[in-house]
């Protein structure tokens, strides 16, 4: 099944639009959380920000997570609210300790680097952990959140590490997969002072990403189990070695099948409320933060309300309504305009910085072409965030001073890859585009200078490349290419600029002018009712339930069923502009006639729209169903109220209004 959004062609990008539903035709960078009426809606980056961990000091919240092959590594973003954060430094500029991460020989380590991290502040100082699955513990330390940080390594297995600064001076280090263990080291993380004690072991798979905590009496581990469908539990004991009792915080898939919350710890803010992040596994962007609160009852962080059996609304009031910050796209351009790179790119593995550069040619990223048998083992590939639902990057690259061999363009950044480009051989200038190398498309093209190359992914994982002379008149080339996350890489996908040379001749280099952003989403569940709406971009619900489309976890299409009759879904934030006719829906009907209702507010507010969706065939195609309704106007909020069989419920993907 295909989903159509509006894709505008429309290339110039706005810096910053507010808050309000994107009306046909216009554009934003990217999809952002802040809703701008004091809530938020989750992922609270919809883009890969994995194994996240989070800190206040006073009023100011810090915020980090894994970048395995990724340089500069572990990006530290602040924020002020804890929904709108800015990237403003990283623990450390290369990957050390091995110089796979160099691509020496041509070697690559794509999941490597840093795993799993984790920050803290004592006495005056910021501190950042990880573990390298090559064998070692790096702690990362600086007087300043933004760094920089000095680095020591620890040759001890500390797999997925939570630190403690225990209120008698001792440091501990929780860590383990299945069995979770308790290391005391130095407080300097140069030697370890008391072994590895098995603390608690699992009763059931994937039992990891510890994150450990002391508030009053306690000692509170937090971990994930289960891997991508996985819950949270939390471990609890007066002493740091045990006995830990355990319960269970959280089991939900949220709004995506499948793809459960987990991995992540708890924050108390500076108003006495608490919080708890996770990540969700998102197809095709990678592992995505949430954010929801929590209440503490007999010493016990548990979810505020059992009422829709423990499942967690997407969208949620902002911790701090009235800080007076705005939402903005984390993602944006970059014009390559100053005389640094802007902190949102990152190279794949170590880059050699003698090949790059931003003052050779002002207002131009410059790659020199360097040596490699394919793109996979390329260096100097520069890469930044896919953001979700949906993303359209655009590169305008001068290909004048190619030679013989080099290669250069624009690419989807993962295992698998994708990319388009300008192949330079014998003297002739070719287009070319593959899949991972399965399949390649190679066309012979005569360019003076400059060619654009433009692709956008799309909520169904699939990227699409174009091409243009003029950045007017675009081409299709290439086919569909299915985005994927898996643990080649650990890492959601990305777009990427790249230049290297396949032979051993004379090489080049190509310049590229900027690389530009642009997206049909900008502040979170804002919609045009006149657009197609999926079902499950839904504010709240209660007693419904998704399921995928295709039985697979590379298509996140989904259709929505209910468990009971009266189920309902919530959309806060829809703008009907100076009125509607029509409320249409796309499902596959059940065996028994059902109805969909629109009412206006609330589950049992006004009715603008009673929906027919009559008895057919199971497993007849998706269709549209119609029915008129009453006209509002302007921004509302609407609630879809199904009345069904649960045994017997219609499949709905998706809705829209006329």
């Amino acid at each position: 099944m295909k989903r159509f959004f509006l894709v505008t062609s429309m290339m110039t990008i706005a810096l910053f639009i507010s808050a309000q539903s994107l009306q046909e035709g216009s554009v934003s960078e990217s999809r952002y959380a802040d809703n701008g009426d004091g809530t938020f809606t989750n992922p609270v980056i919809w883009g890969d920000y994995p194994d996240v961990d989070m800190i206040r000091v006073g009023e100011d919240y810090y915020m980090i997570c894994s970048t395995f092959c990724l340089t500069p590594g572990i990006p530290i973003s602040h924020s002020k609210d804890l929904v709108n954060w800015e990237i403003i430094g990283y623990a450390y500029d290369r990957l050390i300790g091995n110089n796979v991460y160099d691509m020496a020989g041509g070697k690559t380590r794509y999941n490597g680097g840093s795993w799993a991290p984790c920050i803290r502040y004592h006495k005056g100082k910021f501190y950042i952990f990880y573990y390298d699955n090559l064998g070692y513990f790096v702690t990362n330390v600086s007087n300043r959140p933004e760094g920089p940080y000095k680095q020591t390594l620890l040759y001890c297995h500390l797999y997925d590490p939570s630190v403690l600064f225990d209120d008698d001076g001792k440091v501990y280090v929780v860590h383990g997969q299945n069995v979770i263990y308790v290391t005391e080291v130095s407080e300097d993380f140069t030697k370890v002072i008391s072994p590895a004690k098995t603390v608690f072991s699992s009763f059931t798979g994937a039992w990891e990403g510890s994150h450990i905590y002391k508030r009053d009496d306690y000692y509170y581990i937090c971990n994930t189990a289960g891997g991508t469908p996985g819950r949270e539990y939390i471990l609890r004991s007066k002493n740091i070695y045990g006995p830990y009792e355990v319960r269970e915080l959280v089991n939900t898939d949220a709004n995506l099948s499948g793809c459960g919350l987990h991995q992540g710890g708890f924050i108390d803010l500076h108003n006495g409320d608490s919080w708890f992040f996770m990540f969700q596994d998102r197809v095709p962007a990678g592992r995505v933060p949430w954010l929801f609160p929590i209440k503490w009852e007999e010493g016990w962080p548990v979810l505020p309300s059992f009422e829709n059996y423990g499942r967690i609304a997407p969208t949620q009031r902002k911790p701090f309504p009235k800080a007076n910050v705005l939402g903005r796209p984390f993602e944006r351009g970059d014009e390559f305009s100053s005389d640094r790179l802007d902190l949102h790119w990152q190279w794949s593995h170590n880059p050699d910085n003698s090949k790059w550069s931003l003052a050779e040619r002002r207002g131009y990223l410059r790659l020199h072409a360097m040596q490699a048998d394919s793109w996979e083992n390329a260096r100097n590939t520069l890469v930044r965030r896919f953001i979700g639902p949906e993303m359209t990057a655009v590169t305008s690259l001068d290909i004048s001073a190619l030679k013989d061999g080099d290669v250069a363009g624009l690419c989807v950044w993962n295992k698998p890859y994708s990319y388009i480009g300008i192949s330079k051989q014998e003297g002739k200038q070719y287009l070319v585009w593959t899949d991972n190398g399965q399949n390649i498309k190679k066309s012979e093209i005569n360019i003076d200078k400059n060619i654009y190359f433009r692709v956008t992914g799309d909520n169904s994982s699939i990227a699409r490349f174009e091409y243009s002379r003029d950045e007017k008149n675009w081409f299709r080339y290439g086919e569909d290419f299915r985005m994927e996350f898996s643990g080649k890489t650990y890492l959601g996908n990305r777009f990427g600029l790249y230049c290297f040379h396949t032979g051993d001749g004379e090489k080049g280099y190509a310049d590229f002018d900027y690389m530009r952003f642009s997206s049909p989403y900008g502040a979170a569940n804002h919609f045009n009712a006149f657009n197609l709406i999926p079902i499950e971009f839904y504010d709240d619900e209660h007693n419904t339930r998704l399921n995928r489309v295709e039985q697979n976890k590379l298509s996140p299409d989904q259709y929505l069923e209910v468990t009971e009759s009266g189920a309902w879904a919530q959309y806060n934030n829809i703008d009907f502009g100076t009125g509607v006719t029509d409320f249409c829906i796309n499902a596959l009907s059940s065996l028994k006639d059902s109805r969909v209702e629109v009412r206006l507010d609330a589950p049992d507010g006004e009715l603008l729209a009673t929906c027919i969706i009559p008895a057919g065939q199971v497993g007849r195609e998706y269709r549209e169903y119609s029915a008129p309704m009453k006209s509002v106007m302007g921004k509302r909020k609407i609630v879809l109220v199904f009345h069904s069989d649960y045994a017997q419920s219609p499949k709905v993907t998706e809705f829209k209004f006329k």
